[in-house]
């Protein structure tokens, strides 16, 4: 299991003087359990099954999955489907964060779909990715998929 030391976070070091631990950030955080509630479906998604596929179900519409099916080939439906540009996910606002970490966040979600995905469908495997997906504007992405559905990109 991952872990980082919450100093790599601004937000907690500039709050440090009054907090004693990330813990503390969180009690103090104004948005409370809805917040907390919206992002855990991000780190624990729903899944659905197409066609033997797992996909994510925020992803998902019939017509999507013709167009990858279509573009991309039934190899790759599910990699496509199923990644996510991490800034898509959180916001469209400017971070002033270090890549370390969007790769510590892309990590974390690497291991809690996977550990999702097998819970829901134990009888199949799973890879999860994280990479930077665009060399000029660095866009960090995580996706989901079965070794047997995907060819690697």
């Amino acid at each position: 299991m991952l872990s980082f030391d919450p100093n790599i976070l601004k937000l907690y070091r500039d709050s440090k003087n009054d907090l004693d631990d990330v813990t503390d950030y969180l009690y103090f955080d104004d948005k409370g359990p809805e917040l907390a509630l919206t992002y855990s479906k991000l780190f624990w998604p729903d899944l659905i099954e197409v066609e033997g596929l797992v996909l994510l179900s925020m992803n998902y519409t019939r017509e999507y999955f013709d167009e990858v099916l279509t573009n991309y080939g039934a190899e790759n439906v599910e990699g496509h489907i199923n990644l996510c540009y991490l800034q898509y996910l959180i916001g469209t606002g400017e971070y002033d964060c270090d890549d370390e970490i969007w790769e510590l966040l892309g990590e974390t979600l690497c291991e809690t779909w996977k550990q999702r995905a097998q819970y829901l469908f134990p009888e199949k495997s799973f890879v999860t990715e994280f990479a930077w997906y665009s060399d000029d504007i660095g866009d960090p992405g995580v996706t989901l998929y079965q070794p047997k559905c995907q060819s690697k990109k």
